[in-house]
């Protein structure tokens, strides 16, 4: 995973950046390859630029969703699964700044095909890692997801039969088209879709708030699927520490 940063360890341009980074991204492919030959691994690519007024990096900006954009499409050049810094936001709070460097560049990984998206829940440039912002970015991707993988449309979708049922003077919430498709429509679980009369009773609570509440509730009750191999890992760590031990 590189991370050339225009203006600094890298060009100024974008397309110079961009060679740059490509650069070290095969540099770093061709050593796993000569020392493991064959070995499985993938184009990663953080490549950002630097931000003028205090020497930091942009971490969100046009130069950098440009950049996300051409790792992905040289990750495709070379056949091999991109790894692309996506997210990682340079806001310092899960705000509006925060909502639009994700936004915009999750649309970039996803729209030019990154395999994998890494930087979820990243503040201030991934110097923070927050909670409610991981949950944030998670609904970013899950419309992202659903936009990128379209509609199907076939006789079933195209509905004709229904629209034919419903007639001019109807309308389609008892139809049993709709019951049989109605669950497949996108529900949010930070956004909050409620009418306003409501949302003003629950005391106008922001997606801040949602977000934090569902954080906590996760931290209290999540319980993580045990990897199938423990077992072993827990042998290979006792007899790496009686072996410690001994020579101690």
């Amino acid at each position: 995973m590189n991370m050339t940063i225009g203006v600094g360890t890298a060009p100024a341009t974008v397309a110079g950046n961009a060679v740059f980074a490509n650069a070290e991204v095969l540099a770093g492919v061709v050593l796993f390859e000569l020392f493991f030959p064959g070995v499985p691994t993938f184009y990663g690519s953080c490549a950002t630029t630097m931000e003028l007024h205090s020497g930091g990096v942009t971490a969100g900006g046009p130069e950098d969703f440009l950049l996300q954009a051409t790792g992905c499409q040289m990750a495709r050049f070379y056949g091999l699964p991109s790894n692309i810094g996506t997210f990682a936001t340079g806001a310092k709070w899960y705000d509006w700044h925060a909502g639009v460097d994700n936004a915009i560049s999750g649309a970039v990984s996803q729209f030019a095909g990154a395999d994998m998206m890494c930087g979820a829940g990243l503040l201030n440039g991934a110097r923070i890692f927050s909670f409610e912002q991981l949950l944030m970015d998670c609904e970013i991707y899950d419309i992202l997801r659903a936009v990128t993988q379209g509609f199907k449309v076939n006789e079933e979708t195209l509905a004709l039969a229904a629209i034919e049922a419903a007639g001019p003077r109807s309308h389609f919430m008892t139809s049993p088209h709709t019951r049989a498709h109605m669950r497949e429509v996108w529900q949010p679980s930070v956004i909050d879709r409620s009418p306003w009369d409501e949302w003003v009773r629950r005391g106008r609570p922001t997606a801040d708030d949602r977000a934090k509440h569902k954080a906590k509730q996760l931290l209290a009750t999540y319980q993580p699927e045990p990897l199938p191999c423990a077992d072993r890992l827990r042998e290979i760590i006792l007899a790496y520490k009686r072996q410690s031990a001994e020579h101690c």
